[in-house]
């Protein structure tokens, strides 16, 4: 047709136990799956990945929520295991079924019972960042916050407003302050603590630390 419709597939699951029903589906139901399966030397039924599309919560008329699911086989294993899922909220999870805590608070999940991470490669002399916003525009307006890993000079910088606030040096210095620079002079302690005043200013910057012990406090 000259139109933008294109093709498509549709998989259809209705529980009536016969041709041309509709009877409602159930929560958990499996409505349609694409699987994939390989010869292991003895057969092919051995499956390597599937994507599923289940229902996800409890569907009534015209009200059917669904999620998708996505699964790979692990090495020495013949059958698949969930390994990322698009629920009926459109939450992301990998690695898990479960949404963390606070639940109304989380779009992505990641979960693994060993050790669990992200990594954000950039090249040896660009940054990787984390930005904030609450802004679909472009530009660096846009962001109230960010966390940025610097390659070149080797330091973390957390951001707000736009500006540096604190400042992580290769060697452990940790530098705050409006605009916090680089811990000057040699670092003869295993921990350095600076803090910086605003431009024009610098007599602004201060330090205040509490230190509480035997049941007295001093600063």
């Amino acid at each position: 047709a000259n139109d933008a419709t294109g093709s498509y597939i549709y998989l259809s699951k209705q529980r009536s136990g016969s041709q041309g029903g509709a009877t409602v589906v159930q929560d958990d139901d499996l409505v349609g799956q694409i699987g994939w399966t390989a010869g292991d030397g003895t057969d092919v039924t051995s499956r390597i990945a599937e994507i599923k599309g289940m229902v996800d919560g409890t569907p009534g008329s015209n009200d059917t929520p669904g999620r998708l699911s996505f699964w790979t086989t692990a090495d020495g294993a013949q059958s698949s295991t969930e390994r990322l899922r698009i629920d009926s909220s459109g939450r992301l999870l990998v690695g898990t079924t479960d949404v963390g805590y606070p639940a109304f608070a989380d779009n992505l999940t990641l979960a693994d019972s060993a050790n669990c991470g992200i990594t954000i490669r950039s090249g040896s002399s660009n940054q990787g960042n984390i930005y904030f916003s609450d802004d679909t525009g472009t530009g660096t307006g846009t962001y109230k916050g960010m966390i940025t890993y610097n390659h070149n000079g080797d330091y973390l910088t957390f951001a707000t407003g736009h500006t540096g606030r604190l400042r992580i040096d290769s060697d452990g210095a940790l530098n705050i302050g409006s605009s916090p620079a680089q811990a000057t002079g040699t670092h003869t302690a295993n921990a350095i603590l600076t803090a910086k005043g605003y431009p024009g200013d610098e007599t602004s910057a201060a330090i205040l630390a509490l230190v509480r012990g035997n049941n007295t406090t001093s600063t």
